[in-house]
């Protein structure tokens, strides 16, 4: 499935992120002790796209670039569980190309 999700670019490759995550109450707490310690404001769990909810894919979008220092920190404290999913700087593009057009 990770597979098929990274054939959608950055959008794919976040999906999966936010999905590995959101999969265990341990990666959640992981994943706001991150944020915690960046001093966010807002630590909430990670929104995730939904095949059956209107505008998902971009509130997804909106969240990953909001907290992307948070992503970035988590994924390479994960490390090889994630490494095909790693966003790059163009990653990061698109996605901010995909927002403003949202």
């Amino acid at each position: 499935m990770k597979r098929r999700w990274r054939a959608f670019g950055a959008i794919g490759k976040l999906h999966n992120i936010i999905k590995y995550i959101r999969i265990s109450p341990k990666r959640r707490a992981g994943f706001k002790s991150i944020l915690q310690d960046l001093e966010k404001q807002c630590v909430k769990i990670p929104v995730m796209d939904n095949a059956t909810r209107w505008g998902s894919v971009a509130e997804m979008v909106k969240y990953g670039l909001q907290n992307r220092e948070g992503i970035e920190m988590y994924c390479s404290k994960v490390g090889a569980d994630m490494a095909e999913d790693v966003l790059r700087e163009e990653d990061w593009q698109e996605l901010q190309t995909v927002r403003h057009y949202n």
